[in-house]
């Protein structure tokens, strides 16, 4: 008789603990997401706003990088949904921009023969304006980059104008969330 009221007892305290355990789990899992923003991070409601996207320059003497970094920003600017895109002049705010450089660097080298690289790292350097179009006040004046890494196989030149516009697309990511993560 006292063996099952002992085990009742112990069950008992078992479950409270479980409970107990499940409380402090869930009060973690909430203090872990409390810093979780849903929507626009920069306070703003979705698309109240306008961004024009003018063709950057292209200092990098790299073909077409120009053409595949206007047409990944705008799909990163819709994408995203805080700004909404507009090109008809009537925007709130302009982004203008410089391409400045396509750097390469080596990451590793052939074993058998340690002056061959294998595998680069490709980074593209912009400079990214983005002014009001009414006031002419600069809201984002900043150097952004884009990185990819490559395998250099028979054909680098192939291999790096591959790289080029996946840099490009990385780069266009990196204005994107710096630009709507800003403070209009």
């Amino acid at each position: 008789m006292e063996s099952s009221a002992a085990q009742r007892f112990i069950a008992m305290k078992l479950h409270r603990v479980s409970q107990l355990a499940l409380i402090v789990l869930l009060i973690v899992i909430a203090a872990g997401c409390s810093h979780y923003k849903l929507g626009p991070t920069n306070g703003l409601a979705a698309g109240v706003k306008s961004i024009e996207i003018r063709y950057f320059k292209n200092e990098a003497l790299e073909p077409r990088l120009v053409e595949v970094l206007d047409h990944s920003l705008k799909r990163g600017i819709q994408r995203d949904g805080t700004l909404w895109l507009e090109t008809q002049d009537k925007a709130d705010y302009i982004m203008t921009g410089e391409i400045i450089s396509l750097n390469r660097m080596a990451l590793s080298f052939d074993p058998g023969d340690t002056l061959t690289a294998r595998d680069y790292q490709i980074t593209l350097n912009a400079h990214v304006i983005v002014k009001e179009r009414i006031t002419g006040k600069i809201v984002v004046d900043r150097n952004v980059s884009g990185r990819t890494n490559i395998r250099i196989g028979s054909d680098q030149s192939s291999a790096e104008r591959m790289a080029a516009p996946m840099a490009a697309e990385t780069l266009a990511y990196n204005i994107v969330s710096s630009v709507v993560d800003g403070e209009f």
